[in-house]
C-alpha cells in the first residue's frame, strides 16, 4: 500500500513523511510549491529504502486534480490530506474556504468516484476549531466545520464499500502557519509531536481523532462556557 501525502509542504506533513519512510512505507508527496516539494523529495529519498516520488498539484484547481488522478496508478492507496491555510486577520475569505474545505472535498469526491484509483482509507486533517460552537465567527473555523461535516457524511455513505475515513483534529501546533499567532504555551505542541500522534492512529479504525486527546474535553468545556455566555 502507498501513502499519498497531500499538502506535503506543510510542517506536519513533512514530519509525518519522515516517520512513514522510517517505517519502510512508500509515499507520494503532493503539493503546490514545486521547488519546496522537490527539496523534500530529495531529502526523503536520501533517508528512504523505497523510492519517494512527488507530484506538483494545486488543490484549488479542478484541472490539476483531474491530472493528478490520471497520474495515479492502480495501486492501493491511503490518502492523507494535510492541506491548510490561515490568515490573521482574515482577508481573503475565498482562499481560506477553498484550501480548507472546497479543495479537500473536491479531491475526496474525485478519488472516491474514480474507477482508476483504489483507496482503502482517507485520513484528513481538519482542526479542533471545527468543534467550536462559535465556528461561524471566522472563515477558517467555518471551513473546517464544513469539511468535518462532509467527512462524517462520506464516512456513513462508504461503510458498505469498506473505505475508512478519519477526521484528525489537531489543537494548537507550532508551525510556519501559526508562528505569528500568540498561543497559550501550555497547550501548544510542535509539528514533530503532532506527526507522531497522527502516525499512531493511521492504522486504527478511529474516525474522530484529537491531537492531543485532551482537546476533546477542552472543547466540551469551551462550548459549555459559550452556551452559558449566550444565555446570560
Amino acid at each position: 500500500m502507498k501513502y499519498i501525502i497531500f499538502g506535503a509542504n506543510s510542517d506536519i506533513a513533512f514530519e509525518l513523511s519522515k516517520i512513514l519512510i522510517k517505517n519502510n512505507c512508500e509515499i507520494l508527496l503532493a503539493s503546490r510549491n514545486s521547488e519546496e516539494l522537490k527539496n523534500k523529495e530529495t531529502f526523503l529519498n536520501e533517508k528512504s529504502n523505497k523510492p519517494v516520488k512527488s507530484y506538483c498539484v494545486d488543490i484549488q484547481k479542478n484541472q490539476d486534480l483531474n491530472k493528478f488522478l490520471d497520474y495515479l496508478k492502480k495501486d492501493i492507496y491511503h490518502l492523507i490530506i494535510c492541506s491548510g491555510y490561515m490568515e490573521v486577520p482574515e482577508i481573503n475569505h475565498k482562499k481560506i474556504m477553498d484550501i480548507n474545505f472546497e479543495g479537500p472535498k473536491n479531491l475526496i469526491e474525485k478519488i472516491i468516484n474514480s474507477s482508476e484509483v483504489n483507496i482503502n482509507k482517507i485520513s484528513c486533517i481538519t482542526s479542533v476549531a471545527s468543534d467550536r460552537q462559535d465556528y461561524r465567527k471566522k472563515s477558517y473555523s467555518l471551513a473546517k466545520r464544513r469539511l468535518s461535516e462532509f467527512l462524517k457524511l462520506k464516512s456513513e455513505n462508504l461503510k458498505t464499500e469498506g473505505i475508512i475515513i478519519q477526521n484528525i483534529k489537531p489543537g494548537y501546533v507550532y508551525t510556519k502557519m501559526t508562528r505569528d499567532i500568540k498561543l497559550p504555551r501550555i497547550l501548544v505542541i510542535n509539528s514533530k509531536t503532532a506527526a507522531k500522534k497522527i502516525f499512531k492512529n493511521l492504522n486504527t479504525n478511529n474516525k474522530n481523532i484529537y491531537i492531543p486527546f485532551f482537546w476533546k474535553y477542552i472543547l466540551v468545556l469551551y462550548n459549555l462556557l459559550f452556551k452559558i455566555k449566550v444565555l446570560k
